[in-house]
């Protein structure tokens, strides 16, 4: 009985009352204090960082991409715009024109066309399969260029 007096007493005495909510505040304030210091590690690296990558990193690794991309593109796009294979279907259709060519008219002879021309079998199935080659290349190339940021020259 004299715990729930006493209590009762404290909650409702106002001298009390303003001495337990000082020692609230106090609390409520160490609180705060406590957390920024906690945050200090928190916020000084991420401070830190952004200084590092805004003062210069992010250019060091723009720089390094194009130098490393730069070559690549290049390559690519010499490929497409001064390489042979612009003229693979072309060249192709010429040789599957003289070879037609060449059969008729050693068949005449009764020649084998092996005999009278040097690599004549990959002669022959290089310029059969080439349209198949140049169309997975034309593929293989835009799938290549779109992520490599390429013109297309190639048609």
């Amino acid at each position: 009985m004299n715990t729930k007096n006493t209590v009762f007493s404290r909650l409702f005495d106002a001298d009390k009352h303003r001495e337990l909510k000082l020692k609230e505040e106090k609390k409520v304030e160490l609180s705060i204090v406590d957390d920024l210091e906690n945050l200090y590690d928190d916020l000084n690296s991420a401070y830190e960082e952004a200084i590092y990558y805004s003062e210069g990193r992010l250019d060091d690794l723009a720089d390094e991409f194009v130098n490393i991309t730069t070559p690549i593109k290049n390559e690519i796009d010499e490929m497409a715009i001064n390489g042979n294979v612009r003229f693979l279907v072309e060249t192709a259709e010429n040789v599957q024109s003289l070879i037609t060519d060449l059969k008729q008219k050693a068949d005449d002879l009764g020649i084998d066309p092996r005999e009278l021309v040097t690599n004549y079998d990959a002669l022959n199935e290089m310029s059969l399969s080439a349209g198949m080659v140049y169309d997975e290349l034309i593929a293989k190339y835009r799938e290549t260029i779109s992520y490599t940021g390429n013109n297309d020259f190639l048609r």
